[in-house]
């Protein structure tokens, strides 16, 4: 019904202003300056109509759409304006047969006018009572959510057990890649690239083939971040890393600096380098070490998924901890024993870490249209825009936004956007009580992306797009981390059947009971893994797509991806 009534008053008010300015047009004596006027004041009043109706049909050809369609309703919108205005602009300017006068010089320009101010006051009434609506349902969203998120909070950690200050004084001692002498950097970002060829490559690559990890540079490199990679393996082994201890909804107001789990991340990747050149020594223990260093902090991570960090975060850290260890059996040959150490049991993330972080995003959703969200809204987009000098700079503490930006675009922006944003808030409370009521250890993640094509069907939402689907394509990230640690579990007691029987199984049956309990199973769709070993290759690895083809770059429309783990000879 509002939007009904959005649509009549904002028709009729502009349609008011046309013929307003048609009374006035009417009265002047030279005809040739009448049309042009009035062309002009047509454009400006269909400009932001139009520019509507563009907008709903581009966010219709991209699949995004608001619970409604907004395309035919801005369209409609448009197109009755345009026939209103040419029929109110021809009547008025018609001159009659007996005094040759424009007819709209009968209308009243006083009347007219104050009848757009009233018909402005009518439709300002009425966007106000909606987007007072929309508030206290966000409000008590807000207050459900809130609740949820304080039922599966992050247990206190004790100060001596929290890896922050570690982990930020090994952030000050590790170099930027910029900051490194041009040989250094060469060698860093050529192994970088190499990562990322064989991360996205859509069939298996070698990525150690011809990489020198005996390099000078390389070694002078990482000896230069030692004193940060010592505090690095010493925060990864702590119990817990807690770097933030804000309001649940305290989520938009966060600085331009990097991220805290940027910084790990960016920190954590000239150890996984470290590993692979230590082994490439023979200092076996040593790789390991940087090797459990990292799969600790992605435990961490798991344990701690907050909204305002990538989903897929503690996806990436353990990514490069067990690539480094895959790389590390091909350079070396790792005692049994010695890897017997790794911290490759356990089936985490929880479906409790899971459902919170769910939870955070519809709170980070809630957060971001709320009137508190104002300052910070207009401060980010005023300093990328005509305020160059804020670039780099924090919200100030006690920063207002203006009186007319909080009173016409956030509300307009809730009035749109809010409806659809309490759908997706209400869709993520049942998804997380049906979670936390199933009792169910283990993250389903089949059950999770089955949602998400469900979900897509049914609507393309704005929301959806903005927070839900990268929920979802993160959740892909952490499955496939999930599935490499599973494989590399079956890895290490492969290794180990081969050092007592001197060759690696026939089968992976044959490593039940005797070097595994049972074996893993794939957490997409829970079917198994496979095992291929000849001259050139011996891998485990998934079939997704129901062949040996293996697909490793990113799921499309026609491929799942495929994960491979890759055993020395």
């Amino acid at each position: 019904m509002g939007y009904a009534l959005i649509w009549i008053e904002g028709l009729l008010m502009m349609s008011l202003a046309v013929a307003a300015a048609t009374a006035c047009v009417s009265r002047w004596s030279w005809r040739l300056i009448q049309y042009p006027v009035i062309f002009l004041f047509a454009i400006v009043i269909l400009t932001p109509g139009s520019a509507a109706a563009f907008a709903a049909w581009m966010m219709r050809q991209r699949g995004l759409a608001l619970p409604f369609d907004w395309f035919y309703y801005t369209t409609s919108w448009i197109v009755l304006l345009f026939v209103l205005t040419t029929v109110i602009v021809a009547r008025g300017l018609r001159r009659s047969s007996a005094d040759h006068a424009p007819a709209g010089r009968a209308w009243s320009p006083a009347w007219l006018a104050a009848a757009v101010v009233g018909m402005g006051v009518l439709l300002s009434i009425t966007i106000t009572n909606m987007d007072l609506s929309v508030q206290l349902q966000m409000a008590r969203a807000r207050e459900q959510i809130g609740t949820l998120l304080q039922s599966i909070a992050v247990p206190p950690v004790a100060e001596q057990d929290d890896a922050v200050p570690l982990y930020r004084v090994a952030f000050e001692a590790i170099s930027p890649l910029d900051s490194l002498p041009p040989r250094q950097a060469a060698i860093v970002n050529e192994w970088h690239r190499r990562e990322f060829d064989a991360y996205s490559n859509p069939h298996p690559i070698d990525r150690l083939q011809g990489f020198d990890f005996k390099a000078k540079d390389l070694k002078e490199y990482l000896a230069a971040q030692e004193k940060g990679l010592a505090l690095f393996r010493r925060a990864g082994a702590k119990p817990a890393c807690r770097p933030y201890k804000s309001d649940p909804f305290d989520t938009l107001a966060l600085s331009d600096d990097p991220p805290f789990e940027f910084q790990v991340q960016f920190a954590a990747q000239p150890l996984a380098l470290d590993a692979r050149v230590r082994a490439a020594d023979g200092e076996i223990a040593d790789a390991l070490n940087d090797v459990s260093a990292l799969l600790g902090s992605a435990r961490q991570a798991y344990a701690d998924m907050r909204r305002t960090a990538p989903s897929h975060y503690p996806a990436i850290l353990e990514e490069l901890g067990l690539r480094a260890l895959e790389d590390v059996l091909q350079l070396a040959r790792p005692d049994p024993k010695q890897l017997g150490g790794l911290a490759l049991d356990g089936d985490y993330p929880s479906r409790k870490e899971i459902v919170r972080r769910e939870a955070g995003f519809a709170a980070l959703g809630l957060t971001i249209y709320s009137p508190e969200a104002a300052a910070e809204w207009y401060w980010k987009l005023s300093k990328h825009s005509f305020s160059r000098s804020r670039i780099g700079q924090p919200t100030p503490a006690d920063y207002q936004a203006p009186a007319w930006f909080e009173a016409t675009l956030m509300p307009a922006g809730r009035v749109v956007v809010g409806p659809d944003l309490l759908e997706s808030v209400h869709h993520v409370l049942r998804d997380c009580d049906d979670a936390i009521r199933s009792h169910e250890p283990v993250e389903p993640y089949e059950r999770w992306l089955n949602d998400d094509r469900t979900l897509e069907k049914q609507s393309s939402s704005l929301h959806y797009i903005v927070f839900k689907l990268p929920f979802y394509n993160n959740l892909r990230e952490i499955r496939d981390a999930v599935t490499r640690r599973r494989l590399a579990q079956i890895a290490v007691a492969m290794i180990g059947f081969r050092a007592k029987n001197g060759k690696y199984p026939d089968k992976l049956a044959d490593l039940v009971p005797a070097s595994l309990g049972r074996l893993p199973v794939d957490p997409w769709d829970e079917g198994t893994f496979y095992w291929r070993h000849n001259d050139k290759e011996r891998l485990l690895y998934t079939r997704r797509n129901g062949t040996d083809e293996l697909h490793l770059a990113r799921d499309d429309a026609q491929y799942r991806r495929d994960v491979v783990f890759r055993l020395p000879e």
